[in-house]
């Protein structure tokens, strides 16, 4: 998801974000013989949660691994190119299928062979990158030994391991909350592994000076708006005490973050592009209202621009027509918007 001009990131909202040229970005593949089943539902609530961007392996022709490598016109090579150049983190995601992964799980990581023999130069940009991975079967538990395959690629291939979830479903079933809870705790962990230095430094320098906060949960870390200007000069103004207030459309916390909003006292670390740590700020107002209701007050506390209502009202404008279209809606005057104010604490 595209942030605002000025929205302050939600939670699990790292900078993991669709369509971002930035310094960190996450993928997950699927590799199910059912594009819609049970592994599908786990990846979308993953989605939803991260912004990471998505593949389904069944849309591309992946041959079986051949000594020969007479299939190389196949899909393989373009897409893993793609992959490598574009995601620091890939996280695979497969049902479990007689104890191990997919065939079309499995087809594809024998075809990282050819990047030992065919392709070496690409499979050396592996290194560095982080693995993780997801999977759903019908036992109460993982089958034993069934991550080892996807942590000793990760090390054969110089990545970091970041984990693995393991989610129990029937045939069709819906998530339960646990399920929900579980997949956001995981989403939140592999953001954690990736944050900057900068950002846990900032968190324990906070709570030695906040012994109150000792025990809570480091934040999220995130920046505002879609590009390393704007957010680089929202993270400033919010620095200088300029900029102490947000706005984001209610359909984008509905769509997202299945309709819960920030609410008062909530702690948040803003950075700037880089994902360097800048400020710690509590959330002190949250306020769901018509578009056509902000006023000047709330403009002038969102302090970028001019801070005149038309500026606020143009740029906001601009963006929800974007970020609205990502789920096929449009903006309108009396569209509610959630107005949070904030004060920055350190």
């Amino acid at each position: 998801m595209l942030k605002a001009k000025g929205k302050r990131p939600t939670a699990l909202k790292k900078a993991l974000t669709k369509n971002m040229n930035h310094i960190y970005k996450g993928l997950i593949i699927l590799g199910s013989a059912k594009s819609d089943g049970n592994t599908r539902k786990l990846v979308d609530h993953g989605l939803k949660q991260s912004g990471f961007d998505f593949i389904d392996l069944k849309e591309y022709e992946i041959n079986q691994f051949d000594y020969g490598f007479s299939n190389q016109n196949d899909d393989f090579l373009p897409l893993i190119k793609k992959i490598i150049d574009k995601y620091d983190l890939i996280v695979f995601a497969t049902p479990v299928y007689w104890y191990a992964m997919s065939g079309i799980m499995k087809s594809f990581f024998d075809r990282l062979t050819d990047l030992l023999k065919q392709e070496k130069e690409a499979g050396r940009k592996l290194r560095g990158k982080s693995m993780a991975m997801i999977c759903g079967g019908s036992d109460a538990e993982m089958p034993e030994g069934f991550h080892i395959p996807f942590k000793k690629t990760a090390e054969y291939l110089g990545m970091k391991f970041l984990g693995s979830i393991y989610t129990s479903m029937e045939d069709d079933a819906l998530l339960s909350k646990q399920d929900e809870k579980s997949i956001e705790e995981f989403v939140h962990h592999l953001i954690a592994e990736r944050t900057h230095p900068s950002v846990k430094k900032m968190w324990a320098d906070f709570i030695k000076k906040n012994n109150e906060y000792a025990n809570q949960k480091m934040p999220i870390a995130d920046y505002f708006c879609a590009n390393k200007k704007d957010a680089d000069e929202c993270a400033e103004l919010v620095v200088n005490d300029i900029k102490r207030a947000t706005c984001a459309a209610k359909s984008s916390y509905d769509y997202y973050d299945n309709g819960v909003l920030p609410k008062v006292g909530l702690l948040s670390i803003i950075t700037n592009w880089e994902g360097e740590a800048q400020c710690i700020i509590k959330t002190s107002s949250v306020l769901v209202k018509p578009y056509n209701e902000v006023d000047a007050t709330f403009a002038l506390r969102e302090g970028e621009g001019d801070k005149s209502l038309e500026y606020w009202k143009r740029v906001h404008w601009e963006f929800f027509t974007h970020d609205l279209a990502a789920y096929g809606q449009k903006p309108s005057e009396d569209m509610l918007v959630v107005c949070e104010e904030f004060e920055r604490i350190f």
